[in-house]
């Protein structure tokens, strides 16, 4: 299940990543993030082993660049998301590896939450894409401080809750 999601997330990342790349007429640039991508993922499928990590560094690189030549900031942000669950995802799962143990409750408990928390974020993220709001100093740090303190509470409660 955590295989088949990290392979999914891998790809999802690079294509998209390589479309927006490809949709500024960089076709070349489009392809050889695309092909990294398959070519991970195709890893992933035949040794169950994938340098996850690749995908985190090439599409965060990518993203900063592609943001910097003006590409579509919501295919930058879905390939940045997608990258970093396929790290997680790959970490969950050698970590489960090296136990020994088959425990497909805590892979499903996982991927829920991962789920759940790329919901949010990319919900978040597109909202901050989309909102344009002028604040004034003081009320922007008092927005920083809300959500920080939010943060951390919603840190505790799935700690908490992994613990059960």
């Amino acid at each position: 299940m955590t295989s088949r999601a990290t392979t999914i997330s891998i790809v999802l990342a690079a294509t998209t990543l390589g479309t927006a790349y490809a949709l500024a007429d960089l076709w070349m640039v489009g392809a050889v993030i695309s092909s990294l991508g398959l070519a991970l993922a195709w890893r992933r499928h035949k040794t169950g082993t994938a340098a996850a990590w690749v995908m985190v560094v090439v599409v965060s690189g990518g993203a900063v660049v592609g943001a910097w030549l003006g590409l579509d900031p919501y295919l930058l942000l879905l390939g940045l998301i997608a990258a970093l669950s396929a790290w997680d995802l790959d970490a969950f799962s050698r970590q489960v590896r090296d136990t020994g143990a088959v425990m497909p409750e805590l892979e499903g408990r996982h991927l829920r939450r991962l789920l759940i928390v790329d919901g949010i974020g990319l919900l978040l993220a597109g909202l901050a894409l989309t909102v344009q709001l002028r604040l004034s100093f003081g009320l922007a740090v008092a927005a920083a401080i809300v959500a920080l303190v939010g943060l951390s509470r919603a840190v505790g409660f799935f700690r908490r809750d992994s613990h059960r």
